[in-house]
């Protein structure tokens, strides 16, 4: 019964790939949550809406308003694409 119970810490972790798309999708609904908090918290503080301007301002973007919807989206795309490059390059140094 113990052997049954612990079964699952013999697993073999040399070839566990990760899956691309799911990576990036994961750490792009990260983002965009983040970048929704740092947004709607941007009247209390207000130096997280000076690093939301600076890191999305060359697209013009600015904190607060309705703008948060775009913010989500930028947040989204970017840990998105950065998520797939890592899951990418994790999977081919297997």
């Amino acid at each position: 019964m113990a052997d049954k119970k612990r079964a699952w810490l013999n697993v073999s972790v040399s070839n566990q790939k990760l899956q691309v798309w799911k990576f990036g999708i994961a750490v792009g609904v990260i983002c965009a949550i983040y970048i929704l908090f740092i947004v709607l918290f941007a009247d209390k503080f207000p130096m997280n809406a000076a690093f939301v301007d600076e890191i999305y301002g060359w697209l013009g973007y600015k904190a607060g308003g309705i703008q948060a919807v775009l913010g989500v989206v930028y947040g989204f795309l970017d840990g998105f694409v950065g998520g797939a490059v890592v899951a990418w390059i994790y999977n081919k140094l297997l």
